[in-house]
């Protein structure tokens, strides 16, 4: 047996929260990073959340999110 990462997915850790601003209005934010998992190391190096990192603003008008 053998630990190898990613075979037939990889391997991730996030974030994920949001916050009621009151008035209808409420922010969120996804922050979520790739890792090998037989080494620990980052996925892609020297970049912290790789897979996705993202606010979004929301309101009974519609959502505008930014981020990658």
């Amino acid at each position: 047996f053998a630990l190898e990462s990613g075979i037939s997915s990889p391997s991730r850790f996030g974030i994920k929260g949001s916050e009621d601003l009151g008035n209808g209005m409420k922010v969120s934010f996804q922050l979520e990073n790739g890792f090998k998992a037989d080494s620990g190391e980052f996925k892609t190096e020297g970049k912290l959340f790789d897979r996705q990192a993202t606010v979004a603003v929301s309101s009974d008008f519609g959502t505008l999110t930014m981020g990658r």
